[in-house]
């Protein structure tokens, strides 16, 4: 083989191995890119999550506003997406950008629209490791389970959530192990449960309300329990109120920051277990900035349902140990 052979032959493998390459990238986008979630705004102030699976279709995981997670297959339809339990007690109808719900008889989610779509990858945030074990389903209705060993406690959460063993900052929500802990009461950041999240930045023209808004539920830990009960800075006559959690008493603190079109507000329940101070907190922080320019997008009723899966999440909150 002269060197001219040799030449095209490796010119015609390095072709070869150029459109694998391209072909595999494309596939592989082709795999991510198959989860679609859509919020629907409904009647009387209620919402939908939907996440679809338009890959394969089989079925739909919805978050309904009053706290209900449900897994429903495909079935068949004469017009427009049909999803159902096998004896038919709950359906979701879905055509465009519209749906309803009926349970029965009774059609429990009316006239129901989404203007935001976002089409989502498979690929999970960092799940929690070391001692923890995420992703068991524990209940019928599709709830999925978190256990930690290391501090003996367990929970349950939508199952379309992906856990973090981090917290994240996001605009005016620190990463701190607690929304308003003082610099000398330190902890650890365990787990945080990222309910639903939109980031628009900060350029407002044309874009949907709102520019940005988180909802999550966190959980920290710290050894320092002589400032568990501690009010946060600032508060001089904080709301304080006593919650029962699975048989143990949580102090709940209520907090509220805004200013500059921005917010974040939060219920933090504390509690003193084994001489470590548990904090399990309801967050949400996001932009109030609205102008002419804007879209309608989320209404406030969709935001604060969202906010209000994260009172669930905490209500599943047990000890093990």
């Amino acid at each position: 083989m002269n060197q001219q052979q040799t030449y095209q032959k490796s010119f015609i493998i390095g072709v070869i191995i150029i459109l694998f390459g391209v072909l595999g990238y494309f596939l592989l986008k082709q795999v991510e890119l198959q989860k679609t979630v859509a919020t629907f705004s409904c009647r009387d102030n209620k919402s939908i999550i939907a996440t679809f699976y338009p890959k394969e279709d089989k079925e739909v995981h919805l978050v309904l506003s009053d706290g209900r997670t449900l897994s429903l297959p495909h079935v068949i339809s004469g017009s427009g997406a049909r999803y159902a339990l096998t004896d038919e007690s709950i359906v979701f109808w879905n055509k465009g950008t519209t749906a309803f719900i009926t349970e029965g008889s009774s059609t429990t989610y009316i006239d129901c629209d989404t203007q935001i779509q976002a089409v989502e990858t498979t690929t999970p945030t960092p799940a929690p490791t070391g001692n923890t074990t995420t992703g068991a389903t524990l209940t019928p209705d599709g709830l999925a389970g978190y256990a930690n060993s290391e501090y003996g406690f367990t929970m349950r959460f939508p199952k379309n959530i992906q856990t973090r063993n981090d917290f994240t900052t996001f605009y005016t929500l620190p990463s701190n192990w607690r929304l308003n802990a003082q610099l000398y009461n330190q902890g650890k950041a365990i787990v945080s449960f990222p309910i639903f999240k939109v980031d628009q930045g900060g350029v407002a023209t044309g874009k949907a309300y709102p520019l940005f808004y988180t909802a999550e539920v966190r959980v920290g830990v710290s050894p320092d329990v002589s400032n568990c009960y501690d009010t946060d800075p600032g508060y001089t006559n904080q709301k304080i109120t006593d919650v029962i959690i699975n048989g143990i008493t949580f102090k709940k603190f209520d907090s509220q920051d805004a200013g500059m079109m921005k917010y974040t507000e939060a219920a933090s329940y504390r509690t003193v277990h084994n001489n470590i101070c548990y904090v399990l907190e309801q967050v949400k922080s996001g932009s109030s900035y609205r102008d002419e320019t804007m879209t309608p997008g989320l209404s406030q009723a969709t935001l604060d349902s969202y906010y209000a899966i994260g009172e669930t999440i905490i209500k599943t909150f047990k000890f093990t140990q």
